[in-house]
């Protein structure tokens, strides 16, 4: 999964991270510029 965000609320960001850490999913990245 690629996300590209321009920013938001932070426990929103967190809420993603946190439910990718549970995901199998091998490769994924974050970039929010």
């Amino acid at each position: 999964m690629y996300i590209n965000s321009p920013g938001g609320v932070v426990t929103a960001g967190l809420a993603i991270y946190d439910t990718m850490q549970i995901a199998t999913a091998k490769d994924w990245a974050a970039d929010g510029s």
